[in-house]
């Protein structure tokens, strides 16, 4: 049953292609990238297997070097907060910034920001935003303006630097079921507007 749920995500994945239109919302050139009032960064943990995550610092880099261009003037740290647990992106993030001079006051939090869907939600009914920039890698980028647009909201994103070599193939899977999961929520109407 699973593995039949599974093909049919993949097909319908495949039928649409509904990521494709979102791609050439992503920029990759800072110069690029329209000006915005905020700036949304999808957390990810600073650690992988005890090491440094590219993917969480080449996050970072990209974020400030939004900010320091004056692309957006705020940014909204979107992820799990679970202290209790002994994990925080939000704080992971903060500290980032801030080790780089990026200015308190420039940081919103959204430590509820659990998944991609959730991070697009709050925007929209907690932070009461319709546009902003999103923050991460492409494939990432491309399946959070998939989400808005079915949410209602005006998105583009800025593309951090990817990460090379045995790291590609666990994305690949990680990111091939959460897009077949990003197509079954938009279609089950969940990101209708609640405002």
């Amino acid at each position: 049953m699973v593995l039949l749920a599974l093909l049919a995500c993949v097909g319908l994945t495949l039928l649409e292609r509904p990521f494709d239109a979102c791609s050439a919302r992503v920029y990759e050139r800072v110069e690029d990238v329209p000006a915005c009032d905020v700036g949304v960064l999808l957390g990810t943990s600073p650690k992988s297997f005890g090491l440094d995550n590219l993917y969480f610092l080449r996050r970072i880099d990209a974020a400030e070097q939004l900010y320091r261009a004056g692309r957006i003037r705020k940014i909204l740290l979107s992820g799990s907060s679970r202290p209790r647990e002994g994990y925080d992106e939000i704080a992971s993030m903060r500290e980032a910034l801030l080790a780089r001079e990026i200015p308190a006051e420039a940081l919103l939090e959204d430590g509820a920001g659990h998944r991609t869907i959730l991070s697009i939600l709050n925007l929209r009914d907690q932070f009461h935003l319709r546009e902003a920039v999103v923050i991460s890698q492409r494939f990432h980028c491309e399946r959070a303006i998939y989400l808005a647009d079915h949410a209602g909201i005006t998105l583009c994103g800025f593309a951090a630097r990817d990460v090379r070599g045995v790291h590609r193939v666990k994305r690949f899977l990680r990111e091939t079921a959460a897009r077949c999961y990003a197509t079954l929520e938009a279609k089950s109407g969940k990101l209708s507007s609640q405002t």
